[in-house]
């Protein structure tokens, strides 16, 4: 069996760590891997094509997909090189995952299936269900009106061809045998509200590779790095502060609510902006962190991981936590309820900081229960979220796709 994974990019978020772990976690005496990215990357492994290395392809597919909010309608380089791949390799599967970022076109799918008929796409966002959004947040246009007069929402600006875009990805995506795969629950959902209502949609949960990651000594990591040992310490982690689907200015107002901010102390991870934080509380402010031991380290220091996170599907940070024996306190938003169980965390409101204000009191109010779901964090992860969970998955779903054919 061989199979092809197809990704913008190599190295990011989280499709790139899904698309990383399958292509390496899948090698063995049946399966051979691929990888072939849109966009090239510093320190890209040899093995890995890139579709578009030079400066001026990939400026002129940005410029070009621009007008289109983030979409091309056909790539001549792109198609032609994947199906030269495929017939080079004999590729048996091609598995798609973000299709986004101006490196592949909405109709070089059919082209492509002709050479290869076993197509999967694993879905990462609700951008193939929409008109051009990454998230629909409160607009429901997408479901029955197919975007038509887009008026904007909370992750996009009005977009005038969205009901063009819309229809062209329904019409080259619906019934034409497409394996689709969504993280979470709720994105399977989505999915049957939309024009996939009638699509093979199959829910495989992200996992980790939960040798990365133990619950260490919270007192020796707060020593490490320097934390207080006296307060209760709480842990925010996100790709920059000005992200707007991460919530922080949430989280900002409602640690403004909390009455007695002596008692805590706030750990920001990831915050790549210049722009001051004023509040007061002991801050540590730690920048963007790429080794998964350090963030760990940072995981387990804390008493409280917060993800105020408003559109989110199957994130791994919350996973990432609980694998590190730190509960979560989170939004009830997309497949957040799916991570974040009463075992091992709380749920509030999306976006109400006055609630999200009272549950981080009541949670050191009650040492107790906090004591309990600790205990219970890296226990629960071992359970639901081994990535060996998710390669079985796939590799069960390849042997379908390669059985029916």
């Amino acid at each position: 069996m061989k199979v092809l994974y197809i990704n913008t990019y190599f190295y990011g978020g989280g499709a790139e760590l899904v698309v990383r772990q399958l292509y390496y976690s899948m090698k063995s005496e049946d399966i051979e891997t691929y990888c072939v990215v849109g966009r090239i990357q510093k320190d890209l492994p040899k093995e890995v094509e890139s579709i578009y290395s030079g400066f001026f392809d990939r400026a002129y597919t940005t410029i070009v997909g621009g007008f289109l909010n983030n979409t091309l309608l056909r790539t001549k380089v792109a198609r032609r090189k994947i199906i030269d791949y495929i017939i080079k390799e004999k590729i048996d599967i091609v598995h798609f995952h973000n299709i986004h970022s101006n490196y592949f076109g909405l109709e070089d799918i059919l082209e492509i299936q002709k050479y290869c008929k076993n197509i999967v796409i694993t879905l990462h966002d609700m951008w193939l269900l929409t008109g051009g959004c990454a998230y629909s947040c409160e607009c429901m246009k997408w479901e029955k009106s197919e975007c038509k007069e887009c008026k904007g929402n909370y992750s996009m600006a009005p977009f005038k061809y969205s009901s063009m875009v819309y229809k062209k990805k329904k019409y080259n995506y619906q019934g034409r045998g497409i394996s689709y795969i969504t993280p979470s629950k709720w994105l399977q959902n989505q999915c049957i509200q939309g024009y996939m209502k009638e699509e093979s949609v199959k829910v495989i949960n992200n996992g980790l590779d939960m040798f990365s990651y133990k619950a260490h000594n919270k007192g020796e990591m707060r020593e490490l790095f320097h934390f207080p040992q006296n307060k209760n310490l709480l842990l925010f982690v996100a790709n920059g502060i000005r992200n707007p689907f991460k919530g922080f200015p949430y989280l900002l107002e409602a640690l403004k609510l909390i009455k007695n901010k002596d008692k805590y102390a706030l750990v920001i991870v990831g915050n790549k902006e210049e722009d001051p934080i004023h509040l007061d509380y002991e801050l540590f402010t730690m920048g963007y962190i790429s080794s998964s031991e350090k963030m760990n380290q940072l995981y387990s220091a804390a008493d409280l991981f917060i993800h105020p996170s408003v559109a989110d599907v199957y994130p791994f940070t919350p996973m990432e936590s609980l694998a590190s024996g730190t509960p979560v306190l989170a939004f009830k938003t997309g497949g957040i309820p799916e991570i974040v169980t009463e075992e091992v965390g709380w749920l509030v409101e999306s976006r109400n900081s006055t609630q999200l204000a009272q549950r981080i009191e009541e949670i050191f109010d009650n040492k107790e229960l906090l004591k309990q779901k600790t205990k219970a964090s890296r226990i629960d992860a071992e359970k639901r979220f081994d990535i060996k969970n998710m390669i079985s998955g796939y590799r069960n779903l390849y042997k379908e796709l390669l059985k029916e054919g």
